[in-house]
């Protein structure tokens, strides 16, 4: 109805107008009054149904009067006009009745177009022309009839076609529109909404790149009205708002801009408020290519977020300093770089002891010290090149040092064991602690940054096995010892399930009267290639990997057994390691060597060193063992770091002295002799039995028979041999006691 109301005034006007010349052109003035009657007519229903549909379009509603108005014009319309011509066609001029018809189809033509959008008007208006145009069949000729009635029905249908599809058309095109305008306002009000309840924003740009779309949110974290952001480009906002020190935003954005690519999610820090935040940022070209489009959200927490987990993944949360993820990650990046550099493992000696006799809080406070420490030594050698230090985890570091010669390697390096002698102040004591370095070289020690890592911690190993506070450089011979000790490790295990390992004894004799009191078992290895292996060549070994638990448990079986088959009270002695100390089977393991082997438990005797016993749990499972009968010794005694602490208590009932000492009375050295003397009295006013280790010449006897020392175990009395080396002896031993 409003296209109705907006074609047919403009449509009217030509129709009088195409009236008026009508009556002119082809009626002659024989027709009188009536062709002014028609004109009047015509142009009097025509115009007051223009001003109906004048006042209907700016004032009216749509309601069903609308419809049967249009009908209703369109009728009186054509019937106005096809009844005058009826009526009036006697008084046509020659050429009008040539051109009158067409005239009149052409009216008709141009009447239905105007209301073809309402098809119930155009039918009304097409089928009245329809009945007029009927009347100019001529009846006289029947042949002629028939035609023009042919050609009048083709001409009806046609316009009725016409007219169908435009209406037709403009319902669909109508409604399109009208679902248009509602997907519109859904979107309005879902961009509404998410503006309105989302921390996310809208931006939106024109041809030349400036906001065009600014919404209140983006005003809102960006800090600037909306008239001020309206006057910018997207790049000059972020330029504006770049972190000072930071990769442009504008850059980045720009970039896109300029190659007509659409971007997601691109992460910018911005300056906004006198504080640093992140925004993400996602845009595309807009459809009509006439700008472009996107969506921003402050990502500030989510990325704070994210960098506290890199912190943690790449941060040892107790030194601060890079952790071993992140030192590893350097290594192997420099290497692929093909750099030339140094890697350096540093291990704090005897750290162990700390956490045992102070608590692991203090061992933690310390790391924490040594971490600062450390940190302090890297910046102060600046000028010698980059150093990154960081902790590979318990009391192990590790440093990469730029390229430089060894000598200048192993003097930083040395400055830093240096540095870490000085007393440390934590929780209230005084600690000191030493360090270990071994250090390797890439690409000599290797190609890939695994072989870097084996090589530095080969040399470490070199430098703890040549004592505290050592720096070893990698070299080739490492890799071959190493190589060594591997098949030392995995050979060892293997002699002890192949019955390789075997118990030698030597003889302990009294010192007065060199009569036999018993034997000391000592641990040997029948290696089927190499023969007879010293226990110095792999008990290290053993005790490293922990192959010493079941193996030690294998020798007090083994001893047990012979010590049940001699006769008398003869004792045995069987030296006990940290490790077994420490396993918290050994209580166990002896109780069932006895009970097995059924030797009376005053007859063992298990010997312990001072650097065993260092914590009172080591202290706790010797109560335990001398609760089962056994006997305890100190072996070793005087080299200890602690020895009057350790014998106040050790429930320990022999002292043996170290052949260190021994060894010294040969030269007749009054030092010697009076430390000798000393560890004797110091035993007797104690009431423990001394053993004197080490006794090979008959002056070394002579002394220790002088100093009173009560038991000889050495070269002198005999050498470790098997058990049936001594069948002899201890045959004549049965013999006498009969």
């Amino acid at each position: 109805m409003d296209t109705v109301a907006y074609l047919f005034p403009r449509g009217a006007l030509m129709l009088v107008a195409g009236t008026t010349v009508l009556v002119h052109a082809y009626l002659s003035p024989e027709a009188g009054f009536a062709r002014w009657a028609w004109l009047l007519s015509v142009s009097a229903v025509v115009l007051t149904s223009s001003a109906f549909w004048l006042l209907r379009a700016r004032f009216g509603p749509v309601h069903s009067f609308d419809q049967w108005q249009a009908i209703v014009t369109m009728v009186s319309t054509a019937s106005l006009y096809w009844g005058f011509y009826t009526g009036l066609k006697g008084y046509l001029t020659p050429t009008g009745k040539i051109a009158m018809p067409f005239a009149m189809m052409a009216f008709t033509a141009a009447g239905a177009h105007l209301v073809a959008v309402y098809f119930p008007a155009a039918l009304a208006f097409i089928l009245t022309s329809g009945v007029g145009l009927s009347s100019t069949v001529d009846v006289r000729d029947p042949f002629l009839a028939t035609g023009q009635i042919v050609m009048i029905g083709i001409w009806l249908a046609a316009m009725l076609m016409a007219s169908h599809h435009v209406s037709a058309t403009f319902d669909a095109r109508y409604v399109a529109e009208l679902r248009a305008a509602s997907e519109r306002e859904k979107v309005a009000l879902l961009l509404d909404d998410f503006e309105n309840g989302s921390p996310d924003w809208l931006w939106e740009t024109g041809p030349d790149g400036r906001l065009t779309h600014v919404s209140s949110r983006m005003a809102e974290v960006t800090g600037r009205s909306k008239n001020e952001l309206g006057a910018l480009t997207l790049v000059q906002l972020l330029d504006d708002l770049t972190v000072p020190c930071a990769i442009q935003g504008g850059n980045v954005v720009a970039a896109h801009l300029d190659r007509g690519e659409a971007f997601r999610d691109v992460v910018q820090p911005v300056w906004v408020g006198g504080e640093q935040r992140w925004w993400n940022l996602s845009g595309k070209p807009r459809a009509d290519s006439e700008g472009w489009r996107g969506v921003g959200s402050d990502v500030t927490e989510s990325t704070r977020q994210l960098d506290r987990i890199r912190s943690l993944a790449t941060v040892d949360q107790l030194t601060g300093l890079p952790n071993r993820y992140a030192l590893t990650e350097r290594v192997a990046d420099a290497v692929r770089a093909r750099e030339r550099f140094w890697l350096a493992i540093l291990d704090l000696d005897d750290f162990k002891t700390v956490n045992d006799t102070l608590g692991h809080p203090t061992g933690d406070a310390l790391l924490a010290a040594v971490g600062r420490r450390i940190r302090a030594w890297a910046a102060d050698q600046t000028a010698d090149g980059q150093i990154f230090c960081g902790r590979l985890g318990g009391d192990e570091f590790g440093l990469i040092l730029s390229e430089r010669g060894d000598a200048l390697v192993a003097a930083q390096c040395e400055d830093l064991l240096a540095d870490l002698q000085a007393p440390f102040l934590v929780a209230g004591a005084r600690l000191e602690i030493n360090g270990s370095v071994g250090a390797a070289h890439h690409p000599d020690a290797g190609g890939s940054a695994a072989d870097l890592m084996r090589a530095a911690d080969l040399a470490l190993f070199a430098a703890k096995a040549s004592g505290r506070g050592q720096l070893q450089l990698y070299a080739p011979p490492l890799s071959a010892a190493a190589q060594q000790r591997s098949m030392a490790v995995q050979q060892l295990g293997l002699a002890l399930r192949r019955g390789e390992l075997e118990l030698y004894y030597q003889p302990q004799v009294r010192a007065t009267d060199t009569q036999l009191l018993g034997f000391e078992a000592l641990l040997r290895w029948r290696h089927p290639d190499q023969g007879i292996i010293a226990p110095a060549t792999f008990i290290t070994v053993a005790e490293e990997t922990g192959l010493i638990v079941p193996i030690g448990e294998w020798v007090l079986r083994a001893a047990c057994e012979q010590a049940a088959q001699w006769p008398g009270d003869l004792r045995i002695a069987v030296n006990l390691s940290a490790a077994q100390l420490r396993s918290g089977r050994i209580v166990e393991a002896v109780a069932d060597a006895l009970v097995r082997s059924g030797l009376p438990p005053h007859r063992l005797e298990l010997e312990v060193t001072e650097s065993v016993v260092v914590d009172e749990r080591s202290v706790e499972v010797l109560l335990q063992l001398k609760a089962l009968g056994a006997e305890l010794s100190l072996d070793d005694f005087g080299t200890g770091y602690s020895s009057l602490a350790s014998l106040s208590r050790l429930p320990v009932s022999r002292l043996k002295i170290d052949r260190s000492f021994i060894t010294a009375l040969d030269t007749g050295e009054e030092q010697a002799r009076a430390l000798v003397a000393a560890i004797v009295q110091l035993a007797k006013s104690l009431r423990l039995i001394t053993v004197a280790e080490g006794v090979e010449t008959a002056r070394q006897q002579a002394a220790v028979q002088e100093l009173e020392c009560e038991v000889i175990q050495g070269y002198l009395h005999g050498r470790p041999e098997p058990a049936e080396a001594w069948t002899p002896w201890l045959d004549e031993l049965r013999a006498s006691a009969r």
